[in-house]
């Protein structure tokens, strides 16, 4: 009753409100806009908010009476068993769900768990030649604050190569080719 009651005097007192400031007072212009009501309207239910414990309740309630239905009727339809305790009872495992609802997390909470049950292992192979494409190591190395291509080669190339060589006997590089008179940006100097 009070959702109805309450509207219609909301709008009595607007209306004169209206008429007041507008019309005899002549405070606002008439063509002024006016105040949207935020109401409840009559299909919206307030909701009450219940506390996790009871909804946890709830649910462990409703879980042991579907079980025990779904048992009884196992035992009467001389079911096996075995099967019926096979399968889950949920849409999601109760370890992964909260209150029926899928749990959501962040791939960074993973990281932590994945990184303590793993062995990181970089152990590169034992091999007796290499092949290094030239082009695609220039590719694959980003110059840092270098600028010429004797810098380049001095500080980024030449320890990429020197670290690929201390686990092999051969090497042999392909399309290596570095200009010292030429800088990086194209320019002349």
């Amino acid at each position: 009753m009070k959702r109805l009651c309450r509207p219609l005097e909301l709008g009595e007192q607007q209306f004169k409100a209206f008429l007041k400031e507008r019309l005899e007072d002549k405070t606002k212009l008439l063509t002024d806009a006016l105040k949207k009501n935020n109401l409840p309207r009559f299909n919206v239910q307030e909701k009450k908010l219940v506390s996790k414990d009871k909804a946890k309740i709830t649910v462990l309630k409703e879980d042991c009476v579907l079980f025990s239905r779904l048992y009884i009727a196992c035992q009467n339809r001389e079911g096996n068993l075995e099967d019926f305790f096979k399968f889950e009872n949920h849409p999601w495992p109760p370890s992964l769900s909260q209150m029926g609802q899928l749990r959501g997390g962040t791939k960074a909470d993973l990281v932590k768990s994945l990184a303590d049950a793993s062995s990181q292992t970089v152990e590169q192979p034992s091999v007796d030649a290499i092949i290094l494409d030239g082009a695609v190591a220039v590719q694959m190395l980003h110059p840092k604050a270098v600028s010429t291509f004797e810098e380049y080669t001095d500080s980024v190339v030449a320890p990429y190569i020197l670290r690929q060589l201390e686990d092999v006997n051969r090497l042999r590089g392909e399309r290596f080719c570095c200009l010292p008179e030429y800088r990086l940006t194209g320019s002349d100097s």
